[in-house]
Order: C-alpha cells, then sequence, then structure tokens
C-alpha cells in the first residue's frame, strides 16, 4: 500500500512540473483579480492535492482555460475579444536553456509561420535562433510576414528557410536570400533580451480559421 501511494504521489509530483510551468506562463503575468485566482485555482500543490484535484485541475486547464500568451484568451473569461486567423498559421514555441534574465524568469518566444501546413510540423524539429537586434522579415503576396529578431543577416536567412519548409510551395516568393528585407533598431535602443542567446523550439501549435488548434511537442 505504501508503495502504491508514493507512485501516487510521484505521478502527481510530476504532473505538478508539467502542468504548473504552463499555468505561470498563461497567467504569471495577469495582476487582476480574476488573472491571480485562475493561476492559484489551476496551481497544483504538491504533496497537499489528491490525485482527482490534481485530475481536476488538469482538465480545466487544458479543456476550458488552458491557453499560450501568444493566443487570445476565450472572451467570456477575459472580457477579451479572439484573434481572428483567416489562414493556417503555425505558432512555434522556442525554449531557452537559462531559467533567468536579470533575475527575471527568462520564459518563451513565439514566432508565427503563414500559410503553415499542418503535416509538415516536424520540419520544425531542430529550430533555432540566435536572437539579436536584427530584424529579418519574409513577407508574402498577401502582406503577411514571418519574421525573426536575430544576431546577423546570415543568421535570419537560414532561420527562415528553415522555417519556410513547412509553408504552403504555392505562397513561396523565393529563398530568405532572394526575397528577405532587413532591419536594425536605433543605436539608442535597448538590446533585445535575448540577444545573444540561442533559443531551441520545443512546440508547435497549428492554429486553424475557425480557431481550433493542435499542438504537438518536438
Amino acid at each position: 500500500m505504501n508503495e502504491a501511494l508514493s507512485e501516487t504521489q510521484a505521478q502527481i509530483n510530476l504532473a505538478a512540473k508539467l502542468l504548473n510551468s504552463e499555468v505561470e506562463e498563461a497567467y504569471g503575468k495577469r495582476k487582476d483579480e480574476a488573472g491571480i485566482r485562475l493561476k492559484e485555482l489551476l496551481t497544483i500543490k504538491e504533496g497537499k492535492d489528491t490525485t482527482v484535484v490534481a485530475t481536476l485541475k488538469i482538465l480545466n486547464f487544458y479543456l476550458c482555460a488552458g491557453r499560450l500568451p501568444g493566443e487570445a484568451p476565450p472572451q467570456e473569461l477575459f472580457g477579451l475579444a479572439q484573434r481572428s486567423y483567416d489562414v493556417i498559421v503555425g505558432q512555434v514555441r522556442l525554449k531557452c536553456d537559462r531559467k533567468l534574465i536579470e533575475g527575471k524568469p527568462c520564459g518563451y518566444y513565439r514566432l508565427n509561420i503563414p500559410h503553415f501546413i499542418p503535416d509538415r510540423w516536424e520540419e520544425v524539429r531542430n529550430y533555432h535562433q540566435e536572437f539579436g537586434n536584427l530584424k529579418v522579415i519574409y513577407a508574402f503576396a498577401d502582406k503577411r510576414q514571418l519574421k525573426v529578431s536575430v544576431s546577423s543577416e546570415k543568421e535570419g536567412h537560414r532561420a527562415i528557410n528553415h522555417l519556410l519548409k513547412a509553408v504552403d510551395p504555392s505562397r513561396l516568393l523565393g529563398s530568405a536570400e532572394d526575397h528577405c528585407y532587413t532591419g536594425r533598431l536605433p543605436k539608442n535602443s535597448k538590446p533585445h533580451r535575448l540577444s545573444g542567446l540561442t533559443l531551441k523550439a520545443n512546440r508547435v501549435r497549428t492554429i486553424y480559421p475557425d480557431k481550433t488548434s493542435e499542438a504537438h511537442q518536438i
């Protein structure tokens, strides 16, 4: 019996580590009373929550309240309008090996790939990006853009060419080298908070025009 209880608690602790980081990402920056309360209700408390309570929190987050900061939260819950996509968008989440930057959580960075092909999500596997103050932008014919903040033009071209592998070929206008334009921030601007750091893709979410989505860990 003790062994079974120990295994159950180990599973709850693992669920807490996986879920609580998602809850922190979604609601950690909310300072309003509703956001603070949601974070409190959805966070699994290791050593305190029972299996039933932990399961309810997981279901509530992923089936009802779960979201990524790059997505608009449900209007009826938060009083905000949802973002509308009329093309399929691939949203890539990048993770940094560092936990803190100047004492603050590093968190995640996201970039969107317009005209994404859902079946090609694995093309994003092994994507990485070295950040800097140079913005490299690939513009599609419909004026949508794929843009990255990188350390050099060469790095920007490499990064965008990698992401273009997951784009509908009929929408492509050429390679990054042939079609991108670049821009630098003014010299008196602050460096990008991730400058000099390389972040790696660890999840890609396909967002459909009807606002449904599916995510893949990579």
